[in-house]
Order: C-alpha cells, then sequence, then structure tokens
C-alpha cells in the first residue's frame, strides 16, 4: 500500500498489523471463536480506509477529513480482536505471531 507512507510512525505500525491481521485470519477465525461479523466488519473497514487511501486524490477531502476517525476506529475494533483472540483456549503465541497480535499486544494502538 503506497499511500502508507503519508501517515505517521504509529498508524503506519498499526496499518502493517493490520494488513497481517487481515490476510491470515480467516485461518483461524473458527479455531478461535471469533465473532464473523466483527472480523468481517474490521475487514471491510481496512477496505475501505486502503481504498479511500489508493484514491486519496478523487476523494481528498473524504481522506483529510476522516483519516484519522477510520484509523481510531480500526484501533478500536483491532484491540477487541486482539482481546478475543487472547481469551481463546485456542489461542497459541504461535497463532498470535502469524497475526502479528504479539507485537500488537505489547502495548494498545490508542494516541
Amino acid at each position: 500500500m503506497e499511500a502508507i507512507s503519508t501517515i505517521d510512525f504509529e498508524n503506519r505500525n498499526f496499518l502493517k498489523r493490520a494488513i497481517r491481521f487481515c490476510e491470515q485470519i480467516h485461518n483461524y477465525e473458527m479455531i478461535l471463536g471469533l465473532d464473523a461479523i466483527k472480523v468481517q466488519a474490521f475487514i471491510s473497514n481496512k477496505m475501505v480506509l486502503d481504498f479511500a487511501f489508493k484514491n486519496k486524490d478523487a476523494f481528498k477531502e473524504f481522506s483529510e477529513n476522516s483519516m484519522p476517525y477510520n484509523i481510531e476506529t480500526l484501533k478500536t475494533s483491532f484491540n477487541d480482536l486482539i482481546e478475543a483472540c487472547k481469551k481463546s483456549h485456542n489461542y497459541t503465541k504461535s497463532i498470535g505471531t502469524l497475526l502479528g497480535l504479539e507485537e500488537a499486544a505489547t502495548g494498545s494502538f490508542s494516541n
């Protein structure tokens, strides 16, 4: 995602973890007993953010005005999903590493 370079370091790291999570979560969603609706909502919201970044010239006003809100919403959803994953009896450090949660768990993504 080339537009990722236009945001600050903390948010860039968060979005990289979100991308990794979205790429892997469907492999572990059932195993971890996650709410499929919440997982899909997170993935969909990340996709909207990706689209806005990739089309930032066409959606300049949207991008500038809603980007901080959308990133904060994703952070909240991601933290909720991290918590749900880690509460699962089937969660292992190995799964967490594959999902990028072990790195994410060292601190929340809130400002």
